[in-house]
């Protein structure tokens, strides 16, 4: 599986070539493994293993085996075309003269005259091939290896997203624009600078959510300054711009949300305006019994029958809402008391409910850090002289 270079990883490199500050401080936040990142390393492990054997190894993930096919075909496809002399490397790790690191490529396929270096990407957000600094690095630690040649040539094989130009697509690099992204890398060796900018939405930051240089970019540059009533009266230059920017402000947000999660959950912060609650997505009625017991209390409070009913019997969300409309005009604690009288009883919290971030308002009992647990009992006091109460307890 894929090794990772420490402070300026090619598969980073979109931030810390537009970033020159961001490895140190990247450096300061823990590496933790996510879902993606796991599966990433499995995908790529089944590629290796398909280089390495010529067919895709079984695997209980169906995308994961068809994802590695795909990849696989297409270097199949080449290595015919390119002739015998062809030499295909699988997770061949490259060190990178212009940053003093290393990466690790999935495929690199070297001839007499030709580098063609192929990025298996398993993910769903689209990855632009045009100068991809992350697989530039990888050709130049290709070249650093095997030499240089007359032509070479960059791919990306991303089989889970349906792009315009291909899920299979490439670019060739002349020695032009080889030299201007050397010298990129090069002056982002020799700075230490935080800048924000478009990159923030773009490549994953740890740090972006804490990042007071982009919040005053944030605050510069994303001016929007319209409102939901006004959005027909838009040109559709300027939708597109509105569009991109609420793209990079909701990143922005989502790194707010995580931070405030963070702190409340790990440091048993407060965060003014805000609190951490069990989130209603799960909720579910105890058993059919239940569903027909709170269908029958809100018929008492003067709510048809066909209203409880959308082809099927209506959720908790949609008899929250039904509550909410009977008594939210008596104010909100009237209709969350409602709402606990009628249905809470009858209603099912699964033990692994998730947590999310909502206003301090919200009628939902804050979590804290422990408060998933209960207090323990004191061990009831026994009289030993007395045995038959001791026998009691026994």
């Amino acid at each position: 599986m894929s090794a990772h270079a420490k402070n300026r990883p090619p598969s980073a490199a979109h931030r810390w070539l537009s970033c020159y500050g961001s490895p140190a401080i990247v450096a300061t936040y823990p590496n933790n493994s996510t879902d993606a990142s796991l599966k990433g390393d499995i995908a790529h492990e089944l590629l290796e293993n398909a280089l390495t054997w010529g067919v895709v190894p079984n695997h209980p993930d169906v995308d994961l085996v068809y994802s590695a096919m795909f990849t696989l075909e297409k270097v199949n496809e080449l290595v015919a075309q390119y002739g015998p002399k062809c030499k295909v490397y699988g997770e061949q790790t490259l060190d990178i003269p212009e940053t003093g690191e290393f990466g690790t490529t999935d495929v690199c396929l070297v001839t007499d005259t030709l580098i063609h270096i192929i990025d298996h990407k398993n993910g769903y957000v689209p990855v632009d091939i045009y100068l991809n600094p992350q697989l530039l690095l990888y050709l130049c630690g290709a070249i650093a290896l095997h030499g240089e040649r007359k032509h070479y040539r960059i791919s990306v094989s991303q089989p889970n997203y349906v792009h315009a130009d291909g899920m299979f697509r490439s670019m060739d690099i002349n020695q032009d624009q080889l030299d201007w992204f050397r010298n990129e890398v090069a002056v982002a060796m020799s700075r230490d600078d935080i800048i924000a900018g478009k990159h923030c939405k773009t490549t994953y930051c740890p740090h972006r959510g804490s990042c007071e240089t982009f919040l005053y970019w944030s605050v510069e540059n994303l001016k929007l300054a319209w409102f939901p009533g006004e959005l027909n009266s838009m040109s559709d230059q300027t939708l597109g711009d509105a569009l991109e920017q609420s793209e990079i402000l909701q990143g922005y947000r989502d790194s707010l949300r995580g931070e405030a999660l963070r702190r409340i959950l790990h440091q048993d912060k407060t965060i003014p305006g805000y609190k951490v609650v069990k989130a209603r997505k799960d909720r579910n009625y105890r058993d059919e019994a239940a569903r027909e017991q709170v269908f029958k209390a809100l018929e008492e409070e003067g709510v048809p029958r066909d209203a409880l009913f959308d082809r099927e019997p209506i959720g908790i969300a949609g008899v929250e809402r039904i509550v909410k409309g009977l008594y939210k005009p008596q104010g909100r604690n009237a209709w969350a008391a409602a709402f606990d009288r009628i249905v809470t009883p009858d209603v099912l919290e699964p033990t692994n409910q998730s947590l999310t971030l909502e206003k301090a308002i919200d009628g939902r009992k804050a979590h804290k850090r422990g408060s998933e647990f209960s207090a323990l009992k004191a061990p009831p006091v026994v009289d030993t002289s007395d045995t038959s109460e001791l026998k009691d307890i026994l």
